[in-house]
């Protein structure tokens, strides 16, 4: 092992470069950041916070995490708030200010934007049609009036 968490590897595909595979420790503390945005997603949390949880330099935390997860800390944060408020907004009466509030969004007008470009759709639109589709009669299930008409 190197002395700056890195492992030698194989090559990359389409590079030229080696691959270097990080180190069991800086993937146990990338573990432990990670571990921290699961359980604070709804609070405001900064590079520098997550660094310290980590115990790793802010641009070195970035780099290695984005190796190890396939993303930098704040997209993944932001993936996990959206998942929140889907998943809130599929099984919650919240209004979609206090799911904003609960995913951890600072504005509803921020969590409306990162939710749209993300999902495709509004929150509300969203909500819709996850209602829409919860009640909606399974593919083959008989109609209501069907069943009326069974029991006559």
């Amino acid at each position: 092992m190197r002395d700056d968490g890195w492992n030698s590897g194989d090559e990359l595909p389409g590079s030229g470069a080696p691959a270097r595979a990080l180190s069991p420790a800086v993937i146990e503390r990338i573990e432990g950041a990670r571990a921290y945005l699961h359980e604070h997603a709804a609070e405001p949390i900064t590079l520098a916070t997550l660094s310290r949880v980590a115990a790793l330099s802010p641009y070195y935390l970035v780099r290695v995490f984005k190796a190890q997860v396939g993303m930098p800390p704040h997209r993944y944060l932001t993936v996990l708030r959206v998942e929140r408020a889907r998943q809130l907004l599929e099984v919650s009466s919240l209004s979609v200010t206090q799911i904003a509030h609960r995913a951890g969004f600072g504005t509803v007008s921020h969590f409306s934007t990162v939710f749209r470009n993300r999902v495709g759709v509004s929150p509300s639109q969203y909500r819709k049609r996850s209602l829409r589709n919860r009640w909606a009669p399974a593919e083959g299930s008989p109609t209501v009036t069907e069943a009326e008409a069974a029991l006559a």
